[in-house]
């Protein structure tokens, strides 16, 4: 079925349509509490677009002073122009160590290179750790969000999942507590949280978002501070 297919029948089920904007919507209000405790978020979000801005028009620039500096630590940079050619090279890379199995963390280069299916059709076994990664390749469908790529899925969806797939009782998930794989299979366990230990997790993980995105904020201002002192940046100027 076309793009335009899928989305029509995903669109009729009013139901899930309605559950599905309550979701994306949570996501987003959590985003909006998270910059509200910054006072300065509006003023970063700005030295960020100008960062990406000035970085997109000098590219060669920065990445051939990346390629040099990468080849001083004793790093081999491969430059792939086509998807061909990237698919390709990893490919290569593998059938020299004899690999047959990979397990890849969650990238959106690989997703529109479409790696997967490429290394699959070339014997290798490909593994996703990232959870909603791995959800929707064993379901055999691409990511429907860049940052959320299962997040289309019920939890129902998921237990069909895990019980079709990794053998699982046939329920909804609840917090995943550990996850093995071997053989190519995955044995996840599940366990019941308590309303206070959902609290108690809670307010640990809104402290450390708080923490992470003060830390991005000194990193976005160290990275302007490089840029603006960079001869690329003065030669703009």
């Amino acid at each position: 079925m076309s793009h335009a297919s899928l989305a029509q029948d995903f669109t009729d089920d009013r139901q899930r349509t309605s559950w599905h904007d309550d979701a994306l919507w949570f996501v987003r209000e959590k985003r909006d509490r998270m910059a509200h405790s910054l006072p300065e978020w509006e003023q970063l979000r700005q030295f960020a677009s100008e960062i990406k801005t000035h970085t997109m028009s000098q590219l060669p620039h920065y990445l051939q002073q990346f390629e040099e500096n990468a080849k001083k630590l004793g790093v081999h940079v491969h430059w792939a122009s086509t998807t061909e050619d990237h698919n390709r090279i990893v490919l290569d890379i593998l059938n020299q160590n004899d690999a047959k199995r990979i397990i890849k963390s969650k990238s959106m280069l690989t997703e529109e290179c479409h790696l997967n299916p490429y290394l699959e059709k070339n014997g290798i076994e490909v593994v996703d750790t990232d959870l909603g990664e791995r959800i929707v390749q064993l379901r055999e469908e691409p990511p429907s969000h860049i940052v959320l790529p299962a997040i289309h899925l019920k939890k129902e969806d998921v237990g069909e999942c895990f019980h079709e797939h990794l053998g699982t009782e046939k329920e909804p998930p609840t917090q995943p507590t550990s996850q093995k794989r071997r053989e190519g299979t995955c044995e996840v366990g599940f366990a019941p949280a308590t309303r206070a230990s959902q609290e108690s997790t809670l307010q640990s993980l809104k402290q450390a978002a708080l923490s992470s995105v003060r830390t991005k904020a000194t990193q976005i201002w160290a990275c302007l501070y490089q840029i603006c002192t960079s001869p690329a940046w003065e030669s703009k100027s």
